[in-house]
């Protein structure tokens, strides 16, 4: 009799622990909102308003141009396109004269080759689009001022970028992001000269 009662104490037991459990996990879900939240995978999620990981992670980012990677590849690397909407590469385009303080002028013909490739790039549909149609009415001219780019870069400290000759610039993507030509910025081709890995 003891033993048959005592099984029934347990079952009784384990079922109202596992009532618990379930009340308390459901509790914390509708508080966090969805699972993502739970394990803090929500700073990549896809549905973010001020940039996705996608925009720097999306591995067809890049469609070569000769002329593009000549011209702008001689002073810097050679971004991405589809990294800005349109609206930012024309104003760039249009103001070569005063390029970041430099002057970056193009013949006409050059001008128009590079022109008509950032249209088509930036204009191609896809993630990368809807993070572009998310930036304000008046979108940075600079890839670093994008909101994604600061929310990713903003705890690595000044010594490693700033300070460090090897870098001198965020802007200086190519320096750390051993892929950033190809499109490729994950963590994993993260390589910051003379600190090693970075990942945050």
């Amino acid at each position: 009799m003891n033993t048959e009662m005592n099984k029934w104490q347990w079952f009784v037991g384990v079922l109202i622990m596992g009532l618990v459990l379930t009340v308390s996990i459901s509790s914390m879900v509708f508080a966090a909102g969805p699972l993502s939240s739970l394990f803090g995978e929500h700073e990549d999620d896809e549905d973010e308003d001020d940039g996705l990981t996608l925009a720097f992670n999306d591995r067809s980012l890049v469609t070569p141009n000769a002329t593009y990677s000549e011209e702008c590849g001689a002073c810097h690397m050679a971004y991405p396109a589809k990294l800005l909407p349109m609206s930012s590469w024309t104003q760039i385009m249009n103001g070569l004269d005063n390029h970041f303080g430099d002057n970056a002028e193009l013949d006409d013909t050059t001008r128009q080759t590079i022109l008509s490739y950032l249209e088509q790039e930036s204009n191609r549909k896809g993630r990368i689009g809807r993070i572009l149609s998310k930036l304000p009415a008046n979108p940075p001219l600079r890839i670093t001022e994008l909101p994604y780019h600061k929310r990713k870069h903003h705890e690595i400290p000044k010594k490693m970028v700033q300070n460090n000759p090897k870098v001198g610039s965020l802007s200086n993507c190519n320096a750390c992001h051993d892929k950033a030509e190809q499109g490729i910025f994950d963590e994993d081709t993260v390589d910051i000269p003379g600190f090693g890995h970075w990942d945050d």
